[in-house]
């Protein structure tokens, strides 16, 4: 599986992680893809438990507007003032989670 980092959401994928922080605040490439599927990332946070803390996860399968069979929002709880620093050790819990959720659930073809 390959697994890129990128403030940016690319065109097309099979899975695409974005990060959240604390308060169910959005990272950058989280709020693209929110603006492109209809406000389906903020709709869903709303209508779950997901908080945006930290190795927190929210699935979101076949969201309308967006070239991919899932969205996983990644909980970072970090400072929203600072979000261009990742707290410590949170690439790879994302990495791990969103990996882990990917292939478990297996992808479209």
């Amino acid at each position: 599986m390959k697994i890129t980092f990128s403030d940016s959401p690319p065109d097309k994928a099979d899975a695409i992680v974005v990060t959240a922080f604390a308060g169910r605040h959005l990272g950058a490439a989280a709020k693209s893809i929110d603006e492109k599927s209809d406000a389906t990332l903020t709709r869903a946070m709303r209508a779950s438990r997901f908080s945006g803390a930290k190795e927190q996860f929210l699935d979101i399968l076949m969201p309308a507007g967006i070239d991919a069979s899932r969205v996983v929002v990644a909980g970072q709880s970090a400072d929203i003032a600072k979000p261009r620093r990742r707290p410590r050790g949170s690439t790879e819990s994302v990495r791990h989670g969103a990996g882990s959720r990917a292939c478990r659930r297996g992808r479209r073809r």
